[in-house]
């Protein structure tokens, strides 16, 4: 979160973020040097993405799709005659949908896992072609910068960290770890490949036609729901630590957010052990002791202020 709260910048085309005082450089040639990828001429993800070089015709639209998606499939259009907005990624073939679940994950990092929208359709494209590169690190720091401005998950928390390492940031004894995604191997593969044989529809449904979305609020989806509510109760959690006041949620809401409180063994999953644990609570308390100290030095301020007659 500090990655992220002070990675803004009114500079423009700046990469850069201040963690624990260090200055973490997010540019593209700094991600692909982390990530030990190399530096293709030119970016076909960017040259595609360019209106000027979009296919001309539904037909040519069609071609771009063959042998990724499953048969009767197809990408999805608010009108019929209008240029394809996204695809579903319930409609790839396992290898492509496999790539598809990478792409939404570590190059254009989305909770919105179910579809591909056209932008990130390319980036599949290029994966698949021969001949085609793409530069990783520039699509990577622009997602992070679309982050600092839109209103979308975060994301990049591996390589975010791997970035701060590289800067020398020094870690805490209070970092909550978290596990990464599982990786894709052949196992999951062949699990994939299976679940995709069983859901298979019995007739091939087509999506070129589908009619506009109603509108009404969708359904969170639950990672989503995960993130919000375990997001809320970690506020009541600082808040609490911090002496300030513990934000206020609807009735609603604050239903849902009993739901994902911590589960029993939660905190020895945590620190993993008791030193850890201890840690975490001398480094806590110091912080508390600071934060009371500041309040302490506000409330004399603002007292002598009332007895100097400025405040009345």
């Amino acid at each position: 979160m500090e990655f992220f709260a002070n990675a803004v910048s009114e500079k423009e085309g700046s990469y850069e973020s201040r963690v624990r005082g260090k200055l973490v450089d997010f540019s593209p040639q700094n991600i692909n040097r982390i990530l030990g990828i190399p530096v293709p001429p030119v970016c076909d993800v960017e040259r595609r993405r360019l209106p000027a070089n979009w296919p001309g015709s539904q037909e040519e639209w069609d071609g771009l799709l063959v042998g990724l998606m499953k048969e009767g499939t197809n990408w999805i259009r608010k009108y019929p005659t209008n240029n394809p907005q996204r695809i579903d990624t319930a409609d790839l073939l396992p290898i492509p949908r496999a790539w598809a679940s990478f792409v939404l994950s570590t190059i254009v990092s989305t909770s919105a896992a179910a579809e591909m929208i056209l932008s990130r359709v390319f980036i599949l494209l290029v994966l698949f072609s021969v001949h085609e590169q793409m530069n990783v690190g520039k699509l990577i720091a622009y997602n992070i910068n679309d982050m600092l401005t839109k209103n979308t998950a975060l994301g990049h928390c591996c390589l975010i960290n791997l970035l701060c390492q590289d800067a020398g940031v020094s870690p805490e004894p209070a970092n909550m770890l978290l596990k990464s995604q599982v990786p894709i191997t052949d196992s999951t593969m062949a699990r994939l490949e299976k679940k995709v044989a069983r859901t298979a529809p019995p007739e091939a449904h087509h999506h070129q036609h589908r009619a506009p979305p109603q509108e009404e609020y969708p359904p969170m989806h639950p990672a989503l729901a995960e993130y919000i509510y375990t997001s809320a109760n970690w506020m009541d959690e600082a808040s609490s630590q911090l002496y300030i006041e513990p934000p206020r949620f609807s009735q609603q809401f604050a239903a849902m957010q009993i739901r994902y409180k911590k589960k029993p063994g939660h905190s020895y999953e945590r620190f993993g052990s008791r030193e850890n644990m201890e840690n975490y609570f001398r480094v806590t308390r110091e912080r508390a002791g600071e934060r009371e100290q500041d309040i302490r030095e506000d409330y004399t301020y603002g007292e002598n202020l009332d007895f100097a007659g400025v405040l009345s």
